[in-house]
């Protein structure tokens, strides 16, 4: 294990048969892994165009996590499940509690994409603000939710519903459905309600 150095390497794994874990600081590559086989975990801190990858808790699953620019990826509590987040205009993509959930979301940053999912297996949930795109979903099986603010595109869904909203934007689309399998729903704020 490294740190407090640049272009630092440092590599740790438990836990894990054939765990892969590296970690490192300042503007440095770090990978860790942790309680799963063959887990690959890498994570980077306080370094613009920081790679950081982790892992826990799950057989195979890729974490990716970073800040400051950089490029971040995380997953957990499901197997083969991928989750990358990031903030400050960065790439951001997550998943937890589902097997193979799909998450993304940033935040801090304009023209930033977030995505994320949770408590559904294969739930594909998408999520931004400040003109981004936002997409995100909950509580069910192959669920898609998307939402967004400040001019941008949001669509919302819950128990394999389909929902579109938007808000606080001129011209915006606004969809959102809830508590019925394959329901329609279209609304917006501020400038057109349905």
């Amino acid at each position: 294990m490294a740190g407090d150095g640049d272009g630092c390497i440092a590599l740790e794994a438990g836990a894990g048969d054939g765990c892969i874990a590296l970690g490192a600081s300042d503007g440095d590559i770090a990978l860790g892994a942790s309680d799963g086989d063959g887990c690959i975990a890498l994570g980077a801190s306080d370094g613009d165009g920081c790679i950081a990858l982790g892992a826990s808790d799950s057989d195979g699953c890729i974490a990716l996590g970073a800040s400051d620019g950089c490029i971040a990826l995380g997953a957990s509590d499901g197997d083969g499940c991928i989750a990358l987040g990031a903030s400050d205009g960065c790439i951001a993509l997550g998943a937890s509690d589902g097997d193979g959930c799909i998450v993304l979301g940033p935040s801090d940053g304009d023209g930033c994409i977030v995505m994320g999912a949770s408590d559904g297996d294969g739930c594909i949930a998408l999520g931004a603000s400040d003109g981004c795109i936002a997409l995100g979903a909950s509580d069910g099986d192959g669920c898609i939710a998307l939402g967004a603010s400040d001019g941008c595109i949001a669509l919302g869904a819950s128990d394999g519903c389909i929902a579109l909203g938007a808000s606080d934007g001129d011209g915006c689309i606004t969809l959102g459905a809830s508590d019925g399998d394959d329901c329609i729903a279209l609304g917006a704020g501020r400038r057109r309600r349905w």
